[in-house]
């Protein structure tokens, strides 16, 4: 898909929001706010993109869940968007009952292959999957906001063949758009000093869960995520 001087600009002005946010934002939610902003410049792109006839239609729909069955990676701020939006918004009784489902995602998936856990993906569906919808929707990760498929039958066949070299055309706009933002919150974070890599889901919360303030320790330069 060729992208027009205007998507090409997506990154810098994504950039701009994030340093803009950074310099400007004293409070200790300075970096969630960065987040949530970058989250809605990138909605605002791919739904004013995707409300014409020229874009490949999306076959993702409500009550479809196949891909929600893989391993998710997010990066530190992602993670801490999360974690706040869980200590907002969940009773102590879905607390408690997500902290049991990532202790059973790990003791499942920790050292296994990619192939091993495509066999026992029924057994490991994400942490948040509920009833075939997302716990944390409004939050969720990057991965899953770009990741659309074009052909949910593809999806089911996937799903059912347990083939991890199983291919999905997905929506290539939103592949890109999320992709400039993941750029621009890496290029902040190696502005900031700030720790950046990729962490597996059910881990980083984890180590949420069991240490205190992790993310303005993140911020003070202290490793984000440490196994206990």
């Amino acid at each position: 898909m060729e992208m027009s001087p205007e998507q090409d600009a997506v990154k810098s002005a994504a950039l701009t929001i994030a340093l803009n946010t950074i310099e400007n934002d004293s409070s200790d939610h300075v970096l969630l706010n960065m987040m949530q902003r970058l989250i809605a410049f990138s909605d605002r792109i791919i739904d004013k993109a995707e409300n014409n006839d020229e874009d490949p239609r999306i076959e993702c729909s409500c009550g479809c869940s196949y891909c929600c069955h893989m391993q998710v990676k997010v990066t530190p701020p992602e993670c801490f968007l999360i974690f706040a939006y869980i200590l907002e918004t969940f009773s102590a009784q879905e607390i408690e009952r997500l902290k049991q489902r990532i202790d059973h995602n790990r003791s499942l998936t920790e050292g296994r292959s990619f192939h091993e856990r495509v066999l026992i993906k029924r057994e490991t569906p994400c942490i948040f999957l509920t009833d075939h919808a997302c716990d944390i929707y409004h939050a969720r990760p990057l991965i899953c906001r770009a990741w659309h498929s074009l052909n949910r039958k593809d999806c089911k066949q996937a799903f059912l063949s347990d083939n991890s070299d199983a291919e999905i055309e997905t929506a290539p706009l939103r592949n890109y758009v999320l992709g400039m933002i993941r750029e621009a919150i890496h290029d902040v974070c190696v502005q900031k000093d700030w720790e950046y890599d990729t962490y597996e889901l059910p881990f980083a919360l984890f180590s949420c869960f069991h240490h205190s303030n992790p993310m303005q320790n993140w911020i003070q330069h202290h490793p984000p995520f440490e196994k206990l």
